[in-house]
């Protein structure tokens, strides 16, 4: 066994840095516990994995075990209980740390007879800090006999069943985690009836919860009701919610006491969300808008998994007059944002359509807004003309926009038959440019849209009035016309070509 005195002759490494021949006799306990807190995995956040990353440290000698132990809360020392743990021996054998339940990782096969060892760990319910349970019904309800009680330690509950039905796996009516933080659930239908429970019962306020996500919006769980819950939370900064199967009926919404597309007043204020993220239709997202107020979100994913022309009920209303029917409460809740502005954007036709803004240049990544239509879905000339006016709608103050990269996508997902009045629509949503980033193809099209023929002449040249610059990636087009028109109308443009590396994915 290394002691502390052997200690100073070994080389540390943290966080993949080595310092040779470092003399730890030198470094007091205060400081110990900071370096140590710089290296530390985050084992409460729910998109860990959780590690024991304090071994190799608790092994180094005596003195760096007496601080790790002594800390456990502050460097968030625990003990991970997983299927291929022998939990009664790490228990028995290890100090009373608290406890991380992670069971069911996606892509290994935990046997079901392994939840025997679960129901060991949650005997000790005042030290568990985590429970994170992916598994069939049976199984869950299996270990939902365990989780009865309080459990004052919980901060992070994830619980996801992976059966196609779960109509008895729920929790207890008696589980409670008055300190609880992040909360995931696949569907509701994991939560006793509200009245009984102790969790989200209607009755008491969940201050501590600052994450909630939700897997799978079930009927049971119209906009009004999911919204009464979100009001149980209000300190909540994230919320995420990702349909796996669209289920919500507007009918339903009408039973519960209002209709999409009308506009109603806002009873729930999130004040401290930050950051939404929806996957699913849109008549449910538009209903829960007008059920809530976010004033300080920061970052916006929205992906409509409809098939957005589908929206449209008459295809002889104009296409204005069809997005602001459908759309009448969402576009206040993205403006009363007022943070939701950004000076960079993207414009991509890839697995779909997509707007993408944020504050730093857009390349491949995401950003803090983000709007997606028609996933896995190819692109008509109708559903882009749509899409622009509905962007028009929810797009946050494109007028910020700088700087706008148009990245086009796989010619069997993408109609080349769009005019050039869609392009000049698209491009008025972001009228305030000063730099246009265009990839490959698009470089062909936009070059035909930009040109100023005789009858679309005094078009082109109000188009992008503040247009300095066109970056092309992939391509040699010059724009020779329209830079010509614009230099004899005093508003000069140049073209340069791009890093060839920057979209190397385009």
């Amino acid at each position: 066994m290394t002691n502390h005195k052997d200690a100073h002759h070994k080389a540390i490494s943290i966080g993949g840095h080595i310092a040779q021949r470092t003399t730890t006799m030198n470094i007091n306990d205060d400081l110990l516990v900071e370096i140590f807190d710089a290296y530390r995995v985050d084992n409460i956040n729910p998109s860990t994995y959780p590690r024991n990353w304090w071994y190799k440290f608790a092994h180094v000698c005596q003195r760096w075990r007496r601080v790790l132990f002594a800390s456990p809360g502050r460097l968030g020392v625990t003990l991970v209980c997983n299927s291929r743990t022998p939990v009664g021996d790490l228990l028995a054998n290890s100090p009373p740390l608290p406890l991380i339940i992670y069971w069911g990782n996606p892509g290994t096969l935990d046997s079901e007879g392994s939840v025997k060892n679960i129901h060991v760990a949650l005997q000790h319910y005042d030290r568990v800090c985590r429970i994170t349970l992916r598994m069939p019904e049976s199984s869950l309800r299996d270990v939902f006999k365990s989780m009865k009680g309080d459990f004052p330690m919980l901060e992070t509950l994830q619980l996801h069943c992976t059966s196609v039905n779960n109509s008895h796996g729920k929790l207890s009516s008696t589980f409670g985690a008055p300190n609880l933080r992040h909360l995931q659930l696949s569907d509701f239908t994991l939560l006793p009836p509200r009245p009984l429970s102790r969790l989200l019962n209607g009755d008491t306020s969940y201050p501590s919860i600052v994450t909630f996500s939700l897997g799978e919006i079930t009927p049971d769980l119209p906009p009004k009701r999911l919204a009464e819950y979100l009001s149980l939370m209000p300190n909540l900064k994230v919320l995420k919610i990702g349909i796996l199967s669209l289920t919500y009926s507007p009918v339903r919404e009408r039973d519960n006491g209002n209709q999409p597309g009308q506009q109603v007043s806002r009873p729930t204020l999130l004040a401290g969300l930050e950051e939404l993220q929806y996957q699913g239709g849109t008549n449910y997202l538009e209903g829960l808008a007008a059920l809530i107020g976010a004033p300080s979100l920061k970052k916006l994913s929205i992906t409509f998994t409809n098939y957005i022309s589908a929206v449209i009920s008459n295809p002889t209303t104009p296409l204005h007059s069809s997005a602001t029917t459908v759309f009448q409460n969402l576009p206040t809740l993205i403006t009363e944002a007022w943070d939701l502005k950004f000076h960079f954007a993207r414009v991509r036709y890839r697995d779909g359509f997509s707007i993408v803004m944020d504050h730093n240049e857009l390349w491949t990544g995401r950003g803090a807004f983000e709007l997606r239509f028609n996933p896995g879905r190819s692109v008509s000339e109708h559903d882009v003309k749509l899409m622009v006016e509905i962007c028009r709608l929810l797009a946050p103050m494109p007028s910020t926009v700088q700087s706008l990269l148009l990245e086009d996508g796989e010619s069997s997902n993408f109609d080349p038959k769009i005019d050039r009045k869609m392009w000049h629509d698209l491009l008025r949503l972001f009228n305030n440019i000063g730099t246009l980033r265009v990839a490959r193809r698009f470089a062909d099209d936009l070059d035909r849209s930009l040109q100023p023929d005789d009858e679309g002449r005094a078009t082109v040249l109000t188009l992008l009035p503040k247009l300095q610059e066109i970056v092309r990636y992939g391509s040699d087009k010059e724009f020779a016309a329209f830079v010509e028109a614009r230099r004899v109308a005093g508003s000069p443009v140049r073209v340069v070509s791009g890093p060839k590396n920057r979209l190397s994915v385009v």
